[in-house]
């Protein structure tokens, strides 16, 4: 299957089930934000990233906290559940490839990733390309399910990006890997 053949199956499945995409992921991706957040010291006038924001549901959690949030995500229809349910002035909203960011280098403090590698068809190339989005020192947090990343698998991918990785965790209540990572 094609690059973009395998991300425009990918869009249709979440613009689909954008309708229960909270129901269906809550709880789950909430244990890993709030794992994440333990990792970090968000700044009023940081600049974060959210690739693959899905509905927005990691806004109520970082909004009041930083400066500004940008969410992208391939998926109109959660990016329209976002847009409904989150209402904060410093929340923005694109429509982007992961792998094709319209930002300028250097542009984020923080960015975060939460279950998009293992939707992606070059899960290095996605990484490289949040590499580019990032401050210098910044920090990135990707995660990837267990049932598609080995640990030696995902570890390795994270060794390639030419991340520095801080913390890995690998609870047995998550169903995902979280990394903890410093440009």
């Amino acid at each position: 299957m094609t690059t973009w053949k395998e991300k425009r199956r990918v869009k249709n499945c979440y613009n689909l089930t954008s309708d229960i995409y909270n129901r269906r992921y809550l709880k789950e991706q909430e244990k890993k934000f709030k794992q994440a957040l333990l990792h970090l010291n968000l700044k009023p006038d940081s600049a974060v990233l959210d690739v693959g924001c899905g509905s927005g549901l990691f806004f109520t959690y970082v909004s009041s906290k930083v400066g500004f949030v940008v969410g992208i995500d391939i998926s109109i229809e959660l990016l329209n559940k976002a847009k409904k349910e989150v209402n904060a002035p410093n929340i923005h909203l694109i429509q982007a490839d992961a792998d094709h960011l319209p930002f300028q280098a250097k542009r984020f403090n923080i960015v975060f990733a939460f279950t998009v590698l293992q939707n992606m068809p070059s899960p290095l190339k996605t990484l490289k390309e949040i590499r580019v989005a990032t401050k210098n020192d910044g920090q990135i947090i990707v995660t990837g399910l267990k049932k598609v990343f080995s640990m030696e698998t995902f570890l390795e991918l994270l060794r390639k990006s030419g991340f520095n990785i801080i913390s890995l965790e690998n609870g047995s209540k998550l169903k995902g890997y979280i990394a903890i990572m410093q440009k």
